[in-house]
């Protein structure tokens, strides 16, 4: 024998509706596994294939048609692809739908201090039973020490220990997003630099390099004071000693040594 099941007439097979399936899945673990997998194969990518080089330089490495499609794919500046900023705005979105799903259910939980019914006390991990004034006194006496106290009515006491926890989640997500926030903004509106300072030299501009090569001002001014090398017996460079001073309106406000291998 079998059964169906049928549904109404003109009922609905989602309440939710398009805007709440949307809303839900946004908010989902599985969304956040999707887009942490893509942001992990697209950096990757960006690590295997070598960034904002020269065009010369990915021709040497590549053949023409394979460079075309790591251009037109962006994978020569990954980071600063469309595509990428694009899969970090919705991890963003992602992480703000599930702080704000969870900072709901908190504030729910934290408003509500109705005691639970005897079913649910019993269900616990640890429950019991308090019988006589004696012993109720001295259970509380107990409880006031190491607990709070967060309703007192006829109907029972309720104490809690460790409330913060909950708003451990929270604070991971708003972490979570402002170092994004900070790395967001660094991919857009920051850039990269190199200066080729040789001993005696003065330079108050540096390349930046990002595809099309271009001076920008320090604000300032470094010298190259010093250079030098040492080597290991068998000849191999040692250590690299450069001392560099930062001089601001013509006069000098930091002299340091920077060393590499020392």
């Amino acid at each position: 024998m079998s059964a169906t099941k049928s549904k109404r007439p003109g009922a609905s097979p989602d309440k939710r509706g398009v805007f709440g399936s949307l809303q839900t899945f946004l908010a989902s673990v599985t969304f956040t596994i999707i887009l942490l997998s893509c942001i992990a194969i697209g950096s990757i990518l960006g690590t295997i294939v070598k960034q904002r080089a020269d065009v010369e330089e990915y021709l040497s490495l590549y053949s023409e048609g394979t460079y075309r499609i790591i251009s037109f794919l962006g994978l020569d500046d990954v980071y600063h692809s469309p595509w990428f900023l694009a899969l970090l705005v919705l991890f963003a979105i992602n992480l703000t739908a599930c702080t704000l799903k969870r900072f709901f259910s908190v504030m729910k939980r934290t408003g509500s201090t109705g005691l639970p019914d005897e079913k649910a006390l019993s269900a616990t991990a640890m429950s019991f039973h308090v019988e006589g004034v004696t012993d109720y006194k001295t259970m509380t006496g107990i409880l006031d020490k190491g607990y709070r106290r967060i309703h007192q009515g006829q109907d029972g006491l309720i104490y809690e220990k460790g409330g913060l926890s909950r708003y451990g989640a929270l604070m991971i997500h708003a972490s979570i997003m402002l170092i994004l926030a900070g790395g967001f903004i660094g991919l857009v509106t920051g850039y990269k630099g190199f200066i080729v300072l040789g001993p005696g030299e003065t330079k108050s501009v540096m390349t930046v390099n990002s595809g099309n090569p271009r001076e920008r001002s320090l604000g300032f001014a470094l010298k190259c004071k010093d250079f030098r090398i040492s080597f290991y017996p068998n000849g191999a460079p040692k250590d690299y000693v450069s001392t560099i001073e930062v001089i601001d309106n013509g006069t000098s406000v930091l002299e340091k040594q920077i060393r590499v291998n020392g």
